[in-house]
């Protein structure tokens, strides 16, 4: 299958299972998680996925196709907003949207219990962190998930929302963990409507060249390297007109 087909096929998935989730989650991030995961396939890289912050599971069952055997998909949230319980509606989604449902894993609790309690994971090659979003909890997930699982190569974080701009304490959290926190090898080599992509420095300019496969991309200099900047979503292709012959 070519790369195009692969993310063909990762696009028609989202636009007839994932779209009608009640969530956001938009076609240029489908196709740049489908990318990574097919280049960390063929690079030989092998890990779990995990995902801090579900909501209804959008994001997380797009994530559950990615897997491939002995991977495993684990994902942390509370499951309330406002006081209302999500998990009806996650195992709902879940009949119809979950694949390799064997090899996933939903942890209800706050984020903030992973200091006493683990992932139960200790590699995952794309780490998804859309929980909190203000400065101290966004700082605090960041750090759990790259102390507890990050691996020293061929691994991806990606920060929801970064990119937005009315939750300033996203960028700031990530930044501060790259400047004067533990995260100094960190780089971003992806940034799109809503979220922005990191990796290791060293693997700055092998993804960088695997999601420069989307086009439309600009670049930004960021830090000590070039980062690439999608500024318009995917369109879904319209569909064919009907031709009335009688």
């Amino acid at each position: 299958m070519s790369t195009e087909q692969f993310v063909s096929a990762h696009l028609d998935r989202y636009d007839n299972v994932i779209e009608p989730i009640d969530g956001w989650f938009e076609r240029d991030n489908v196709a740049a998680m489908a990318l990574i995961s097919k280049a960390q396939k063929e690079s030989g890289v092998v890990g779990d996925i995990v995902e801090i912050g579900v909501y209804k599971g959008k994001t997380f069952f797009f994530l559950s196709g990615l897997l491939a055997s002995g991977e495993r998909l684990i994902g942390v949230d509370q499951f309330t907003m406002r006081g209302k319980d999500l998990l009806p509606e996650v195992k709902a989604y879940a009949e119809t949207a979950c694949e390799n449902r064997s090899q996933c894993t939903l942890l209800k609790c706050f984020t903030k219990a992973l200091r006493d309690h683990p992932l139960p994971s200790a590699n995952a090659r794309i780490i998804h962190i859309d929980a909190g979003h203000e400065h101290d909890d966004v700082y605090f997930d960041l750090a759990t998930v790259y102390r507890q699982c990050f691996p020293d190569h061929g691994g991806v974080i990606i920060m929801d929302d970064a990119m937005i701009q009315g939750f300033p304490g996203i960028q700031s959290a990530i930044y501060q963990f790259i400047l004067t926190g533990p995260g100094n090898d960190l780089r971003p080599f992806l940034m799109t409507r809503g979220k922005m992509y990191l990796c290791r420095a060293k693997d700055h300019h092998h993804f960088k060249s695997v999601v420069a496969e989307m086009g439309e991309v600009s670049v930004r200099n960021v830090l000590d390297v070039s980062v690439l900047v999608r500024h318009h979503n995917i369109r879904k292709p319209e569909p064919e007109p009907i031709e009335i012959l009688l």
